[in-house]
């Protein structure tokens, strides 16, 4: 059985849970709402559309990071992953398939939100396209830096815990807080891209081995 034809399965599961559906709609909502609930003073000179970005960008990584965590450990403590591996399925492809299918489906969701953010800017701050846009490339970069850093976190915490509560536990207070060590670049004067993005991508390829390592070795 392929990658492809695991990943294509996976998003079927994902993109129909009516929690998806919730957040594809619950993050530009979200954008909107904080336009009016924050006050323009308190942005201390940055664009709306950065500072929504970086803030739902840390809840989209929140949100993917949680998905992926119980649903690996629901399937490995009712046993649904053994009629996976009865058939020609390697390991790894399993692991890697739902970080894919969560990773594009909170990524459409977090794109829809700064969309909606841009436009905010646009209509209602009577900002032009090009300046709502300025810092809008690093946004992006940094939303999904943290997205997969967060899962991949959550894939190895997610193999090692025995019940869904004590992942959830950790994936909250251990990955989300290792993916916001992602913008902290973003509030220092000397931002480098490339660096944030060589010292994130090293980290979760890290941590994907490390769950692949494990995921080997243990039984489901």
């Amino acid at each position: 059985m392929s990658l492809a034809l695991v990943l294509l399965d996976e998003m079927n599961g994902f993109y129909r849970s009516r929690l998806m559906t919730v957040l594809w709609g619950g993050l530009p909502i979200m954008a909107i709402l904080l336009y009016f609930l924050v006050p323009e003073d308190s942005l201390a000179g940055i664009p709306f559309t950065l500072f929504a970005s970086l803030l739902v960008g840390s809840i989209g990584a929140l949100l993917a990071s949680v998905m992926l965590a119980v649903n690996l450990v629901n399937e490995i403590n009712d046993h649904s992953l053994e009629l996976f591996l009865v058939r020609p399925v390697k390991r790894w492809h399993l692991l890697a398939s739902k970080l894919a299918a969560v990773y594009l489906c909170v990524t459409v969701a977090c794109l829809l939100a700064l969309a909606v953010g841009i436009g905010v800017d646009v209509l209602f701050n009577g900002t032009s396209l090009e300046a709502a846009t300025v810092g809008l490339g690093d946004s992006l970069v940094t939303t999904m830096l943290m997205m997969g850093i967060s899962c991949s976190a959550a894939l190895l915490i997610a193999i090692f815990s025995p019940s869904v509560l004590i992942a959830v536990i950790l994936v909250i207070f251990g990955a989300n807080q290792l993916s916001a060590l992602v913008i902290l670049p973003v509030m220092v004067s000397e931002f480098s891209t490339a660096m944030t993005v060589a010292v994130s991508t090293i980290l979760c390829l890290v941590m994907l081995a490390l769950a692949v390592f494990a995921f080997q070795r243990r039984e489901v």
